[in-house]
């Protein structure tokens, strides 16, 4: 468990670092604020900000929490803290948020959060580069107070194929992938992990959230080969484009991505970016899974 951290922090510091300087120029700032919405935050909590980046849930959370509440921020990538930083130079009144580089997978070293401290917990457009998202969840549950609340999003599993492919082809290589996607079926996934992990999910709220300009539409099989040879470049697929894995690696992207055509030969895809399943879900206060199966809607 701890060396598979170590090398999911490690990727997630390459990628992001890379990005970090224009990873607000997307539509990342409207979902941060619809996260923030979803939390529901009262003057007087206190938030712990999991994969906080630039901080782009972490200020507006501080307004909402304010004047008595705060905000802990927590991010493996120096690139995107640095981001951070700069704001709240620039933003005084948010003294209340204070930033940690740290890895969100292993919260036990990390001293200036405590057990059973927080009112609500966020991981916004980050869960799905967890390696072990179940045992991440079961190991950050301990920090929420009984009764309380945490938002966390999946993507669509029809959502950006290419790098649903990608993940697959990795898996076949034996190596482990930037993403983990795979896992995530429909809406039930994503309770099914919570229960498991120990939240009694009293409330929820699941919704799709389609991003400004972006929509469903259909790729081909004929696709295959230029999108394979175009995206293998990335950054998230360093450890494909070498000598020794291209060749096979690109063969496979073109019998996966066949795989998930329908008998016309095309493939849906939901959306150019990340959609995603948001939920609110409460921490039982003796931190048992549910017991009746029942979920209520918000």
């Amino acid at each position: 468990m701890a060396a598979e951290a170590k090398s999911q922090a490690t990727t997630a510091k390459r990628l992001y670092d890379d990005r970090a300087k224009v990873y607000d120029d997307s539509w990342h700032p409207s979902f941060a604020k619809y996260i923030v919405d979803c939390a529901n935050l009262q003057p007087g909590e206190k938030l712990l900000d999991l994969a906080c980046g630039t901080g782009l849930v972490s200020f507006p959370a501080s307004k909402k929490v304010r004047p008595d509440g705060s905000v802990i921020g927590v991010d493996v990538s120096q690139g995107m803290l640095k981001e951070a930083y700069q704001k709240l130079k620039q933003q005084p009144e948010s003294s209340n948020v204070t930033f940690f580089e740290h890895d969100i997978s292993d919260l036990t070293t990390l001293s200036a959060i405590k057990e059973e401290s927080f009112d609500v917990i966020t991981c916004a457009s980050a869960f799905v580069l967890l390696n072990s998202p179940g045992e991440s969840l079961k190991s950050w549950i301990k920090y929420l107070k009984p009764g309380g609340r945490l938002v966390v999003d999946v993507s669509h599993p029809r959502n950006q194929l290419s790098g649903i492919v990608w993940e697959k082809v990795h898996q076949q290589l034996g190596i482990t992938p930037p993403y983990n996607r795979t896992w995530v079926k429909n809406e039930n996934s994503l309770k099914i992990l919570l229960h498991q992990a120990g939240f009694d999910i009293l409330n929820s709220k699941f919704e799709f959230k389609e991003q400004i300009g972006y929509s469903k539409h259909y790729l081909s099989i004929a696709d295959a080969e230029s999108t394979a040879k175009e995206s293998i470049s990335s950054t998230a697929n360093n450890a494909l484009n070498t000598p020794t894995h291209k060749a096979k690696a690109l063969q496979l992207f073109q019998q996966e991505w066949k795989s998930l055509s329908n008998p016309s030969g095309t493939l849906l895809e939901i959306d150019g970016k990340e959609p995603f399943v948001g939920i609110v879900a409460l921490r039982s206060r003796c931190g048992s899974p549910l017991r009746n199966g029942i979920i209520s809607s918000l």
